[in-house]
């Protein structure tokens, strides 16, 4: 929320005395599934490039679910993945060349 306390279940989730999380990722892609989906809309107009970003965020952020400390909240941890990824996205998407869609025979 605005206040920046935990609203969600897996919000709540932060490391307690040592102990290590336990967070699979069909929990957060219920939770964050259709915000990924959403920051890659605004990164990424092709419906197709946008489904391919969205399923690179959520490799990203599988992979990186392990090193979660619990120092910040949960959604703040894969957004930051997520955007990451999109920030990428771009940058290599700007150095591709740009193809006419002609094909030369």
């Amino acid at each position: 929320n605005k206040l920046g306390y935990a609203d969600t279940k897996a919000d709540n989730q932060r490391v307690n005395s040592g102990v290590s999380l336990q967070i699979n990722i069909e929990q957060v892609l219920q939770e964050y599934g259709p915000l990924f989906s959403r920051l890659a809309g605004s990164y990424e107009s092709n419906p197709a490039m946008r489904q391919e970003l969205t399923q690179e965020i959520v490799l990203h952020v599988w992979q990186a679910l392990k090193q979660f400390r619990g120092d910040s909240l949960l959604k703040t941890y894969v957004l930051k993945i997520a955007h990451n990824r999109c920030v990428q996205h771009v940058m290599s998407e700007s150095k591709r060349p740009k193809s006419s869609g002609l094909m030369y025979i």
